[in-house]
């Protein structure tokens, strides 16, 4: 079906296909959406549903370059089920095409992971990281079991790795939801070197200086004498 907006949605159109074409990813509809609302060209945040709108009609009417894949969708995927090898040798060939993925960070100096507030972002953190650095995009407010899962996914890294942990916050989450995550890391990290944290000499093998070990030395070098005296 053809689409033709009217010369106010057209500007709108064109400035955002000038802000999808000066990228290299693809971008999600949100992330246009803070682009024009960062440009002035939309005012308000309620605006957001206006613009979906407009995008579907230029998407669908294949309006000046725009199709349907113009736009990423990041927020909803098929949940694929019963699919598979269809015969055995159909899985030696899968197999035989597989890649041998390794561990990239196990030569690393620090494990670094990027979290950001908006999924808009996802896209362009994933280019710009070459998809090698783990992404968490908090999709606003972040939940404690999210915040909990972290926190589990970055000690296991550290027990793995055991390099220091660098998490790149960026974006506006405040310091209260900050600093909640990072004690929690801070606390399973902490508790588990407790663990392995060696206190006394003796868990060493050693002893201390004139200890138990040298009083039985002591013994076995001057032997006590029987008192042989008739009483």
């Amino acid at each position: 079906m053809s689409y033709n907006p009217q010369s106010k949605t057209r500007e709108i159109l064109d400035i955002a296909w000038q802000h999808i074409q000066s990228v290299p990813y693809t971008v999600t509809a949100r992330w246009l959406f803070y682009r024009l609302l960062q440009a002035a060209i939309l005012q308000k945040k309620s605006d957001y549903k206006l613009l979906l709108k407009v995008l579907s009609s230029a998407r669908k009417g294949f309006y000046n370059g725009w199709a349907p894949d113009t736009l990423a969708d990041d927020t909803r995927q098929a949940m694929i089920k019963g699919a598979g090898w269809r015969t055995g040798n159909h899985w030696l060939d899968g197999v035989k095409r597989m890649s041998c993925e390794l561990d990239r960070w196990t030569k690393q100096d620090n494990y670094v992971e990027v979290w950001f507030e908006a999924a808009a972002m996802t896209s362009q953190f994933d280019h710009y990281t070459n998809g090698n650095v783990p992404l968490l995009a908090f999709h606003g407010d972040i939940s404690i079991p999210e915040k909990w899962e972290s926190a589990k996914r970055l000690k296991e890294r550290y027990d793995q790795l055991g390099v220091p942990i660098v998490v790149l916050s960026l974006e506006s989450f405040g310091w209260r939801d900050t600093a909640f995550a990072s004690g929690i890391i801070v606390l399973l990290v902490g508790l588990s070197l407790a663990q392995v944290i060696r206190r006394r000499p003796e868990d060493y093998g050693m002893e201390l200086d004139g200890g138990p070990a040298a009083a039985i030395q002591e013994t076995a070098a001057n032997p006590p004498v029987a008192d042989a005296t008739a009483e």
